[in-house]
C-alpha cells in the first residue's frame, strides 16, 4: 500500500557501545511511494537535508521500527538544531513506531504482552524485533534481531554488515559494496510494509492507536534520552552499600538466623577439609599410607540457598491457617508448573502472617539489591562513573520499567532500594531532585468515576479542598469510635463534611497528644481502604494489604484489621462513595469472552471459567484480557496515572531540551 505523505526511515551507525547509545550516523535508508534510497552522511549525499525535510514537512508520517528510543536520539545527537523539530513532530503524532504499534496491537487482541496461545494450543514468546515482526506480519524469514551493538568482553565483531557499517562513514551511499547498500535498504522497506500490516490488524480488531501510540513514541524518545545521557554514581557509596549487604546478609544476621532454623535455608558454607580425609595428591606423589607431604582435599566453598520444599509448605500451611488461596505457578504443556509459588505477590499478601516469611521477604530484597544493583554500579574505576538505564516505554497497564542495560546498566533511581540511593549523585554544578504528584492516582479515580458515570463524590472533595483520606478517615472514625461521635453530635456536628472538619481539626494538636495520635491513627486506616477497593479488591486481600504495607502504622495504636473489619470498612466505603458500585458494573459489563480461561481448580479438581474483561485508557489505548481486578484498577487508577505521568515527563523533557520552549530548565 503506498501512501505519498508517509516515508519509512531507519539509519546504520558505528557500534552502539558503553557511553555510547546514540552513536554516530553512517547512513539513512528511506522508503515511501517515490521509492527506495540510502544516502551516506557525506555532503554530496544531503541526507542532513533530507531528514530535516521530512520532520519539517507538517503533512508528513515518518514511521521507523524502535525509532521513538533509537533513531531520534540518534538524529537529536547528530543534529541538536533538530529537536525542536522532533517534539513538534511528536507532538502532532507524526511519528509512528512499529515496536510499540506492535506492543499495541497485542495489548490489545489478548493482553499478555509476554506469551502468545498459538494455533496448535502451545505457548509462544511474544518478542518485538524486527525481524521477528517480518515473519509475524509478512511471512517472511527475519534478516536481524538488531543494530549492531559492542560485542561483549571484547569479542570479535563477525563478518554480517550490521556490525561493520562504521567502516563505511563518510562514503557516499552509492560507493558501498551492494551488500551493504542492500541490506541498510531492507530495513525502510520492511519497516513500511510491517506499518501497512498493523494498520490492517488494528481495522480488523476495531482499534484506533493513533493517540496512545503518539504518547508512548514521545515518552520513547524521552526515556532513551535519560538513558544516553545517564546517572553519575560515587564509588566509594557503593563500596559502603557492598560492606553493609555482606554484613546483612550474613550468617550472625538474626533474621538469616530465623531462617536456618526454620530449614527453609540452608546456610553458606565456607571451604573445608574433605570428611574422610582424603589428599590433594600432587603429580608424581607415591601416595604412600602415611606421611605424605601433600595438602588435604578442600570442598568447595557453597553459597546459601532456599530449601523450597521447606519454604513452600509453609506458604501452604500459612495460607491454609488464613483461609488464602494458594497461587501455583502455570502449568506448562510440557508438564511443568503447578508447584506453590512464592513470588513477590504471594510474599505481599502473606507479610506479617508469619515471622519466617517476613524474614525470607528480607533476605529476597537484599539479594535484589546485592545480586541486581549491586553489579549495574560496579565500573572501573579508570572508567566514567555513569550508569545507563534501559526503559521499556509501554508495558501492559501504559506504565514504563526500567532494568538492566547492555552497557552499565542501572535501576531505576526513583525504584531502587532507598540504601542504593546514597550511590546516585549529582554531575557537578547539578542537583537530583525527586518529585511527585499529590493524590495522584486518587485524582484519576475520581476523573475516570465522573467521565463514565456523570458524578463522582470524590471528585466533589478534590475540588472543594477536602483531603480525600482524611475524609474517610473521619467517616471511619465517626463510626467506630464512640467519644469521637459523641463530640461530634455534641457539637452539632452531623454531616460528613461537619465530621471531617471536626477531624482534621485533630492534625493541629501538639504531635504527641492524642488527638493528634488519633487523627493519625484513623487517616492511616483510610490509606488501604481508599486505596485498595477501588482497585476490586475483597476484605481478605485488603487485610493482607494492611499487615504488608501499614501493619506497623497500625500496630502503633493497637490495631489489626482482620476479616470482620475489612467487611465492615468496605460497606462504609461504598456508604462514602455509593457511586463505585455503578463503576463496579460498568467493569463486569466489560467482558471479553475471547480470552476467558478454563482451568482446573486445584481444590476440587473440576474445570472452572476466568473470566476476563477489557478497558480503554483515557489516551484511547485498549487493554484486553484482565482480571477483574485487573481491569478495575487499570481503568480508574494505574493507566490514567501512567499516561498523566507521561504527560508530565514530555513537558519537562522538552523544556530541558528544546531551546525553541525559551524555558528556564533548558540545558539544566
Amino acid at each position: 500500500m503506498a501512501d505519498p505523505k508517509i516515508t519509512a526511515l531507519d539509519f546504520e551507525t558505528h557500534l552502539i557501545g558503553p557511553m555510547n547509545l546514540a552513536p554516530k550516523v553512517v547512513c539513512g535508508s528511506f522508503y515511501d511511494s517515490d521509492g527506495l534510497e540510502v544516502r551516506g552522511n557525506h555532503p554530496d549525499d544531503g541526507l542532513r537535508d533530507r531528514v530535516l525535510g521530512l520532520l519539517a514537512d507538517r503533512d508528513r508520517r515518518i514511521v521507523m521500527h524502535n525509532g521513538a528510543s533509537f533513531d531520534l536520539n540518534v538524529i537529536a545527537a547528530a543534529w541538536p538544531e533538530m529537536v525542536p523539530l522532533i517534539f513538534s513532530a511528536l507532538e502532532a503524532g507524526r511519528i509512528s513506531d512499529t515496536k510499540i504499534r506492535e506492543k499495541l496491537l497485542v495489548i490489545g487482541d489478548q493482553g499478555n504482552m509476554r506469551l502468545r496461545r498459538m494455533p496448535n494450543g502451545s505457548w509462544a514468546n511474544i518478542t518485538y524485533d524486527l525481524g521477528t515482526l517480518e515473519r509475524v506480519h509478512l511471512g517472511v524469514k527475519g534478516r536481524k534481531e538488531e543494530k549492531g551493538r559492542l560485542p561483549k568482553d571484547g569479542g570479535p565483531r563477525g563478518d554480517a554488515w550490521r556490525f561493520n557499517f562504521d567502516s563505511l562513514a563518510g562514503m557516499r551511499a552509492r560507493d558501498y559494496p551492494r551488500e551493504a547498500y542492500d541490506y541498510a535498504a531492507e530495513d525502510a522497506r520492511s519497516t513500511l510494509s510491517i506499518y501497512w500490516a498493523s494498520h490492517a490488524r488494528f481495522a480488523q480488531l476495531g482499534l484506533r492507536p493513533d493517540a496512545a501510540e503518539a504518547l508512548h513514541v514521545a515518552a520513547g524518545f524521552c526515556l532513551y534520552g535519560m538513558s544516553v545521557r545517564g546517572l553519575r554514581i560515587d564509588p566509594v557509596a557503593v563500596e559502603r552499600l557492598r560492606a553493609r549487604l555482606l554484613i546483612d546478609l550474613g550468617n550472625d544476621n538474626e533474621k538469616i538466623k530465623v531462617l536456618v532454623a526454620s530449614n527453609v535455608l540452608r546456610p553458606a558454607q565456607p571451604p573445608r577439609p574433605h570428611a574422610n580425609g582424603a589428599q590433594d595428591h600432587a603429580e608424581g606423589c607415591s601416595k604412600p599410607k602415611a606421611g605424605c607431604p601433600c595438602p588435604q582435599k578442600m570442598v568447595a566453598a557453597e553459597k546459601a540457598s532456599v530449601n523450597k520444599k521447606a519454604l513452600h509448605a509453609l506458604i501452604e500451611q500459612v495460607c491454609l491457617e488464613h483461609e488464602l488461596p494458594v497461587k501455583r505457578t502455570e502449568e506448562t504443556d510440557a508438564g511443568g508448573g503447578g508447584n506453590v509459588s512464592a513470588d513477590a505477590e504471594v510474599m505481599d499478601t502473606l507479610a506479617g502472617l508469619h515471622p519466617v516469611i517476613d524474614c525470607y521477604s528480607y533476605r529476597q530484597n537484599l539479594l535484589g539489591l546485592n545480586d541486581r544493583e549491586l553489579p549495574r554500579m560496579t565500573i572501573p574505576l579508570d572508567q566514567p562513573q555513569v550508569v545507563h538505564p534501559s526503559y521499556d516505554e509501554l508495558k501492559v497497564t501504559g506504565r514504563t520499567s526500567c532494568s538492566a542495560s547492555e552497557n552499565y546498566p542501572s535501576g531505576n533511581i526513583q525504584n531502587v532500594d532507598p540504601r542504593a540511593r546514597e550511590c546516585y549523585v549529582p554531575r557537578d554544578g547539578f542537583l537530583l531532585l525527586s518529585v511527585d504528584y499529590s493524590g495522584m492516582e486518587l485524582v484519576t479515580l475520581a476523573q475516570t468515576i465522573y467521565s463514565l458515570i456523570g458524578h463522582s463524590s470524590l471528585r466533589d472533595q478534590i475540588n472543594a479542598g477536602i483531603e480525600p483520606h482524611a475524609f474517610l478517615g473521619a467517616q471511619i472514625a465517626y463510626a467506630q469510635a464512640a467519644a469521637f461521635r459523641d463530640g461530634c453530635l455534641a457539637a452539632g456536628r452531623s454531616s460528613r463534611v461537619q465530621v471531617y472538619e471536626a477531624f482534621v481539626g485533630m492534625k493541629k494538636a501538639p504531635a504527641d497528644s492524642q488527638e493528634a495520635k488519633f487523627f493519625k491513627l484513623y487517616r492511616t486506616l483510610a490509606k488501604p481502604v481508599g486505596l485498595g477497593y477501588p482497585g476490586g479488591l475483597g476484605p481478605r486481600t485488603l487485610v493482607s494489604l494492611c499487615k504488608s504495607q501499614y501493619g506497623e502504622a497500625l500496630a502503633e495504636h493497637g490495631v489489626v484489621v482482620d476479616m470482620d473489619q475489612a467487611v465492615f470498612l468496605r460497606d462504609l466505603w461504598f456508604d462514602v462513595y455509593p457511586e463505585m458500585r455503578q463503576f463496579f458494573d460498568h467493569v463486569k459489563n466489560r467482558r471479553d469472552g475471547a480470552n476467558d480461561q478454563i482451568v482446573i481448580d486445584k481444590a476440587t479438581g473440576l474445570p472452572v471459567k476466568r473470566s476476563k474483561f477489557w478497558y480503554t485508557t483515557p489516551a484511547g489505548m485498549r487493554r484486553n484480557g484482565c482480571s477483574f481486578t485487573e481491569a478495575a484498577n487499570g481503568c480508574a487508577l494505574q493507566s490514567p496515572g501512567a499516561e498523566l505521568a507521561k504527560m508530565g515527563m514530555l513537558s519537562v523533557c522538552r523544556d530541558a531540551w528544546d531551546v525553541s520552549q525559551n524555558s528556564i530548565l533548558y540545558g539544566r
